[in-house]
């Protein structure tokens, strides 16, 4: 992903949707190309253009909308201040385990 964030940003993508496997390049001019495959029959490919403002190109398939999902985390990650894989942690108890950001007592994945 483009810029010292995008490791952090694909972590997040991958706490979000953990059945997703999500490969990225980055081009020479800065666009973005990511790949999406649920393991099953979905997928879809985004590609970011450079200094057009558009978003990304999209191209799908399968009965998931992989593209809209990765796109709404990508929201979320936005949202809460371009979370940090720092700030995610893992609570595990007798019941069950969890993945969190931030705040323990938070919202769960």
């Amino acid at each position: 992903m483009v810029g010292p964030e995008g490791g952090h940003l694909l972590f997040t993508l991958r706490v979000l949707l953990p059945e997703a496997r999500t490969t990225t390049e980055t081009g020479e001019a800065g666009e973005v190309t990511a790949w999406l495959h649920d393991g099953r029959a979905s997928w879809t490919t985004l590609a970011t253009r450079t200094n057009t403002g558009a978003g990304p190109v999209t191209h799908q398939g399968g009965p998931r909308r992989l593209a809209e999902e990765l796109l709404r985390a990508w929201r979320v990650w936005e949202e809460r201040g371009v979370l940090d894989l720092y700030d995610f942690g893992l609570t595990r108890t007798g019941h069950g385990q969890w993945i969190w950001s931030s705040d323990p007592g938070g919202p769960r994945r």
